[in-house]
């Protein structure tokens, strides 16, 4: 695994895609600057691997979107782009290398998150990181600006008890 700026002892969780199905795991970073097969030192060990499970969502009337400076808005949850963790601090998602939406680093988008029978709220990000994948890119959005803090969190908590995350 090639993770640049994480620490030993840092707890993670981590997603990965083998033909095709995902799974998602818990884990602490044993070790860093691990030489890696693309010859860099950005390698990290894992140990007290935990909670492997295969990435089954089922999002019923979730929204969770991103809406990119051009285009229209893009679903977290099906399709090209998938939702792999996310925080009241940042969302992680993934995209398969080859899809034609890319998020720029360090360039800034808008969210829209909401549960069924209640109105979506709308937030500012930026996305503050990218790791390449084999096959996959995984981008970190650090989310900036909530209009309401304490309801953004209920819908969070919300959203992270239907995914399972």
């Amino acid at each position: 695994m090639v993770a640049p700026g994480l620490r030993s002892g840092s707890d993670i969780r981590c997603w990965l895609s083998v033909n095709g199905l995902a799974y998602t795991f818990s884990a602490s970073v044993l070790r860093t600057g691990v030489l890696v097969p693309d010859r860099s030192q950005d390698g990290v060990m894992l140990g007290f691997i935990d909670d492997f499970k295969r990435a089954e969502r089922q999002a019923g009337n979730l929204l969770l979107e991103a809406i990119p400076a051009t285009g229209g808005p893009v679903s977290l949850l099906s399709g090209d782009v998938r939702i792999v963790d996310l925080t009241p601090q940042e969302w992680t998602v993934t995209t398969a290398s080859a899809f034609p939406l890319v998020f720029v680093e360090q360039g800034g988008l808008r969210l829209r998150i909401g549960l069924p029978e209640a109105p979506p709220m709308d937030l500012s990000a930026r996305v503050h990181a990218l790791s390449r994948g084999d096959g996959h890119l995984l981008y970190a959005l650090r989310i900036e600006q909530v209009g309401d803090p304490v309801r953004y969190r209920e819908i969070i908590d919300g959203v992270r008890r239907v995914l399972g995350i």
